[in-house]
């Protein structure tokens, strides 16, 4: 079994497989509850980087190089049936660079991308803050990280996450910009908060040129962390979005938004 892609429900006869990528700062685990709301036809996988829940005590990883290194490992296992990659926020870029691996080693595309709350790769981060002292960089993630209030403010448990913290945001700090260009063939489906300041509905349109595939666009009446704070609507919506790509055999570019 990998200890790279986690599964939470074991779909023997699934005939999809889909990859989802967390946001920073997140486990595979984030992925659980979607896991119990899709088909049986759907084998779920979430993407665990190292240390943390299963890989604790493993060296984190702090450059994207490394995180494709361990993708492009993982992926060729996974080259007997179609399937989907999902990536939230930081895992968004994941997503995107395990779709460009593929295509490059010439490996099983996928057939479709969901990138959720995620800038896209030709867009570089507004600051840099992985660097910072640690009352600064918890300061700066207090409002955008996903992590509850209350952890933040438990010294102990914050010992434990700021390393984890750190290293996922140098990922995501560092990485070098892409060139906004139709690499991808596959079909994107684009997610986004509207009241998200990080990965404004403005920047996600941007997705569309990365694929020469099909676009839709959906919008949650939420902020950056709608896979948090509409939990229901956005299992809801992926599990709408496979059955939609299993299904479809468009073969022109056909554009939607759904207000949720």
């Amino acid at each position: 079994m990998s200890v790279v892609f986690q599964k939470y429900r074991d779909c023997v006869n699934a005939k999809l497989n889909l990859f989802c990528f967390p946001y920073a700062g997140g486990c595979a685990s984030v992925y659980r509850d979607l896991a119990n709301s899709l088909p049986e036809s759907v084998q779920l996988w979430s993407f665990q980087l190292p240390g943390r829940e299963e890989r604790f005590g493993e060296p984190f990883v702090h450059e994207l190089h490394e995180v494709k290194s361990i993708i492009m490992g993982e992926l060729s296992k996974f080259n007997d049936k179609p399937y989907i990659i999902l990536g939230y926020s930081m895992g968004g870029r994941l997503a995107y660079e395990a779709a460009i691996l593929a295509r490059k080693f010439h490996m099983r595309s996928p057939e479709a991308m969901i990138v959720c709350a995620a800038k896209p790769p030709h867009k570089l981060r507004d600051k840099i803050i992985y660097n910072l002292p640690d009352d600064e960089f918890v300061a700066e993630i207090r409002d955008n990280s996903g992590t509850s209030q209350a952890v933040l403010d438990e010294p102990s448990l914050m010992e434990i996450l700021l390393p984890r913290l750190r290293a996922d945001y140098q990922i995501c700090e560092t990485a070098p910009k892409a060139v906004m260009s139709k690499l991808l063939s596959c079909d994107i489906n684009i997610c986004s908060g509207k009241t998200d300041d990080g990965a404004t509905p403005e920047d996600m349109n941007y997705w569309a040129n990365f694929s020469s595939g099909n676009a839709a666009y959906y919008e949650f009446d939420a902020g950056h962390f709608f896979i948090n704070d509409k939990r229901d609507e956005f299992n809801t919506l992926i599990a709408k979005i496979l059955d939609e790509c299993c299904a479809s055999s468009a073969s022109i570019n056909v554009q939607k938004i759904a207000y949720i």
